[in-house]
């Protein structure tokens, strides 16, 4: 028992030092293709290099979810492979111990990861893409892109020039305001004094005692102690426009959202489900294929050569099916719920190999 507990442990730290190392290469680099998708908020709407960074981090528990079977798989090979080539694993197969305890290892690793794959796809990932779109949204049109300066003429629009004497935070004095967007309505305003507010129409500036000079067919002159002008920069429609991703799963699964009249909506709803609930047991049954691919060979040197790629191959077609059933249910929960029966008898069947195969 303590040879074990000592073999376990050194299994472990590799495995789970591999695993960090990889995670962070590979999600560095996915990171990064992030990055360079986000670069026109940087040029278009001015965001500071900190608020781009911080917003797209919020991205990378999605990132990480979505490779996370595959790191895990790689891990295992990676490491379980070469203590076959320095012989580590058929010394111990001499020794006397069976392939369930060679394996437990990955096994502890891989049914660990789930548990956090698990809570990241129920509770963390919802949550940062909600954060996400939410903090995109006030990046392009909300109050923190929009540089007023004092004693400035600043263009906030297509045809929208500002100039504001004063600046206090969202509090602005001594307003002028020229509206040509619209090329048939041009407006002129002028004000004593004014604030930045965000309403659900999106950002508007509420001014207070001033004049307003209209063009149409006509022109129309008139004065106002109070008036809200919208800037039409964007409007919380675009926040709340339906992204399956940032529904909280207790919603997600609730009656009312799995029976979506639109069909594209519960498609998305019906394939969500399934990614939430069902890819995170995919570690686990990744981890079981890489572990029986290469255990089963671990003591035969002519057949070892072709291990990894069968492994590999394998472990595409296991994917690959899951995938494509995923796809396939086009909104039908009795999809999902086979997939997952299908699954359950893959796990069995895979540690059925392990316990039954004597020759592993």
């Amino acid at each position: 028992m303590f040879f074990m507990n000592i073999l376990n442990r050194y299994f472990l730290k590799q495995l789970f030092l591999i695993f960090i190392m990889l995670t962070l290469i590979l999600t560095g680099l996915a990171w990064m293709t992030q990055i360079l998708s986000l670069l026109y908020m940087i040029i278009k709407y001015g965001v500071s290099l900190w608020a781009f960074v911080k917003l797209s981090s919020m991205m990378i528990p999605f990132i990480v979810s979505i490779i996370m079977p595959f790191l895990i798989f790689i891990a295992i090979m990676f490491v379980y492979n070469r203590m076959i080539g320095d012989r580590e694993i058929p010394v111990l197969q001499a020794s006397g111990l069976s392939p369930v305890q060679i394996a437990k290892p990955g096994i502890i690793m891989a049914t660990t990861l789930m548990i956090i794959h698990y809570l990241m796809t129920i509770w963390l990932i919802p949550m940062s893409q909600e954060r996400f779109y939410t903090y995109q949204w006030e990046l392009r049109f909300g109050l923190a892109h929009l540089k007023i300066q004092e004693a400035s003429f600043v263009e906030l629009g297509n045809g929208m020039v500002v100039f504001v004497e004063k600046v206090n935070g969202n509090h602005l004095y001594n307003l002028f305001i020229q509206d040509a967007r619209d090329k048939k309505n041009q407006t002129i305003i002028t004000a004593q004094s004014g604030q930045l507010v965000h309403t659900v129409n999106g950002v508007s500036i509420e001014m207070k005692n001033g004049a307003i000079q209209s063009k149409t067919e006509n022109l129309t002159l008139g004065t106002f102690s109070e008036y809200e002008m919208n800037l039409n920069l964007g409007s919380d429609a675009e926040v709340k426009k339906f992204k399956v991703r940032t529904l909280p799963t207790k919603l997600l699964i609730s009656d009312e959202f799995r029976n979506d009249p639109v069909l594209k909506r519960r498609v998305d709803i019906v394939a969500e489900i399934g990614n939430r609930f069902l890819g995170p047991f995919m570690d686990v049954i990744l981890a079981l294929v890489a572990l029986i691919g290469l255990l089963k060979t671990s003591t035969l040197r002519r057949s070892f050569s072709i291990a990894i790629p069968i492994t590999i191959g394998v472990m595409g077609l296991v994917q690959a099916g899951y995938m494509t059933m995923l796809n396939m249910a086009h909104g039908d929960m009795r999809i999902i719920y086979l997939i997952g029966f299908l699954q359950l008898v893959l796990f069995f069947g895979l540690i059925g190999i392990l316990y039954r195969d004597k020759n592993i």
